[in-house]
């Protein structure tokens, strides 16, 4: 499966809406995939291991998390 069909279908499947804060995305405030383990630490561009964050939430999420 390429990227571009992983993140399709992590959209689909999240409705594509952030799973923070619910927001559809902005041309501001777009959508984008979040590791849930980290490619560093082992984790794979699958659709079991992505999710969909807005950039605020991600950042933010980084933020917090380092």
């Amino acid at each position: 499966m390429s990227n571009g069909s992983i993140r399709t279908e992590v959209l689909r499947r999240d409705n594509k809406r952030c799973q923070i804060c619910g927001t559809k995305g902005t041309k501001k405030n777009r959508l984008t995939m979040h590791h849930k383990v980290y490619r560093r630490n082992g984790g794979t561009f699958s659709v079991d291991n992505l999710i969909t964050y807005c950039r605020k939430c991600h950042d933010k999420f980084h933020e917090e998390h380092g």
